[in-house]
């Protein structure tokens, strides 16, 4: 069983151990199940989205798990071709640069709001919906390991976090990889 995996920080696992991280917990709670980790810190949605559709033939997997992040991140593309994370701080940049990077975070903030948001998110989702049309697909957000981090708050009185104290901790990952095993057994997937 190939499973692919992409999200941003949150699911590669900034500030932990690989064996902590819900990816790799996941994998182990199935049988013979190889998870393939494409996450990327700082990844945008658009990010998630190009990796699943760009890596598929390649891995031919079983499973998909897109772990969307933050609405707000983006990527522009430059008239050279480069990509650039859109995010709400501004990238350093070298001098002949600056001028450009300016204009267009200004540009981009100016466009950012809830419409633009949920636009982009479902360009996104409807890619990989698409991609995985044949396959199974669980479509997950960080918003539910941080309802999870809430709830451990209220019944711990304090934040499982990871070593950069920014990130969710082991036992956040550990409570989100049950709950998308839990997904896919309501699901009826065979392992």
């Amino acid at each position: 069983c190939k499973i692919v995996v992409a999200g941003c920080s949150h699911t590669f696992g900034t500030g932990l151990d690989a064996t902590q991280t819900w990816p790799s917990r996941f994998e182990h709670m199935i049988p013979d199940a190889k998870v393939f980790n494409l996450a990327c810190p700082g990844g945008s949605n658009d990010w998630i989205a190009r990796i699943i559709a760009c890596s598929y033939d390649t891995i031919k997997p079983d499973i998909v798990i897109a772990c969307w992040t933050y609405p707000q991140r983006r990527e522009q593309i430059w008239d050279n071709g480069r990509l650039w994370q859109l995010t709400t701080q501004p990238p350093a940049t070298v001098p002949e640069e600056q001028a450009q990077m300016e204009e267009l975070f200004k540009s981009w903030i100016i466009s950012n709001n809830d419409h633009t948001d949920y636009y982009n998110w479902m360009k996104n989702h409807w890619l990989v919906k698409k991609t995985c049309s044949d396959i199974t697909l669980i479509d997950i957000h960080w918003v539910t390991m941080n309802a999870i981090q809430n709830q451990n708050k209220e019944e711990h009185n304090s934040l499982d976090l990871a070593r950069d104290l920014k990130h969710f901790g082991p036992n956040v990952h550990k409570q989100f990889a049950k709950k998308i095993y839990l997904t896919l057994c309501k699901k009826k997937v065979a392992f």
